[in-house]
């Protein structure tokens, strides 16, 4: 069972609409689902020939660069501010709380973003615009900056299966990062790390405790093992 229909039965009536009558509305069930900032397998009411029905939203928000505010509701990551509640975890994924955002912004003054592009564990694809110096755990649970991220590497996605990067670049952007808390860390990130579009982050206080040198390295891949500058963006 897909995850759509499963959230699909989990409604009243837990009915889904034909694959016809779902792709019928797709453009604007997806502009829907985008301007209302909820995530792809949602379910919207629909009321179809055949009478109430469900679809579910099929794409991420503008951008796709978002963060998870709730279960299944996202919001661009360009619009976050503090007292924005997100959605946090820790290494071990066991569960998932809110927690407020303290502050948003980035560890350097380097304006230069990196365009990521992803395929996630489900095989869609999407490209994300987040900082050159913001976290992001990698297959082996290890937190590596966007920029020292290559080409064929898997990073860990929050329903803890695999992602991986199929290419990764730079762009010129201002992008800021959420702040959950200060450079004190354990050493499971617990209420440090967020859900950005599927994938799992460690927020600005984590990156100020690695460039503190205060995070193990078990935690943090060492900075020197990918040393090559970043290629100019070309999006596929």
């Amino acid at each position: 069972m897909n995850e759509c229909l499963s959230n699909i039965l989990r409604q009243d009536p837990p009915v889904p609409c034909s694959r016809s009558y779902c792709e019928s509305v797709r453009r604007q069930l997806d502009l829907y689902c985008r301007d209302a900032g909820v995530m792809r397998n949602t379910p919207v009411p629909q009321y179809s020939p055949d009478g109430p029905c469900w679809c579910c939203c099929g794409s991420l928000p503008p951008g796709q660069t978002a963060v998870a505010t709730a279960e299944q509701v996202f919001k661009p990551l360009s619009t976050l501010q503090v007292g924005d509640q997100l959605r946090v975890s820790d290494l071990t994924l066991g569960s998932w709380w809110a927690a407020p955002v303290r502050a948003v912004g980035r560890l350097s003054g380097d304006q230069l973003a990196v365009a990521l592009q992803v395929s996630l564990p489900d095989q869609q694809v999407i490209t994300l615009i987040l900082p050159g110096d913001a976290l992001l755990v990698n297959g082996d649970r290890q937190l590596q900056p966007a920029n020292r991220l290559r080409n064929g590497q898997l990073l860990m996605a929050v329903d803890g299966k695999l992602a991986t990067v199929l290419d990764c670049a730079a762009h010129d952007a201002d992008v800021q990062w959420p702040l959950l808390g200060d450079s004190t860390v354990d050493s499971a990130l617990t209420g440090r790390l967020f859900n950005l579009s599927g994938l799992l982050c460690a927020d600005l206080g984590v990156g100020l405790a690695g460039l503190m040198k205060q995070l193990s390295t078990e935690l943090q891949v060492p900075l020197d093992r990918y040393s090559r500058p970043l290629p100019p963006f070309e999006s596929q």
